[in-house]
């Protein structure tokens, strides 16, 4: 595997807190899998290196928290003198990865009837 990732923590400002992280990586080689190269035995050592099955090119991840808080540090909105909502937050998690070789597939399997 070769690359590199980065990443930018922006620790909380007010209310706001949020974390990105991309990766960018190369993963490569004889087979992805134990039985990948089971045909390849009887042909001596080969080394060609190919992209695996879960090559990942790209992959960003991203946490966006927002809180309110008590005491002085609320700045919410008031309900009939209540602050409605005094230590809530909300959290968002992303995640999104490209750049795999191919979608996998499945057989299709007959129902029933006859079989020619």
């Amino acid at each position: 595997m070769k690359g590199f990732s980065f990443t930018y923590d922006f620790r909380r400002s007010g209310n706001l807190e949020f974390q990105v992280a991309y990766t960018l990586q190369f993963a490569n080689g004889t087979g992805s899998d134990a039985n990948s190269a089971s045909g390849l035995t009887n042909r001596g050592i080969i080394r060609n290196l190919y992209p695996t099955n879960f090559d990942e090119r790209h992959r960003i991840a991203a946490i966006v928290d927002y809180r309110y808080f008590s005491g002085k540090l609320y700045n919410g909105p008031v309900l009939f003198g209540k602050k409605i909502f005094q230590n809530a937050g909300a959290n968002l998690q992303i995640n999104a990865v490209s750049g795999r070789p191919y979608t996998q597939s499945s057989q299709p399997d007959a129902f029933g009837g006859s079989v020619i």
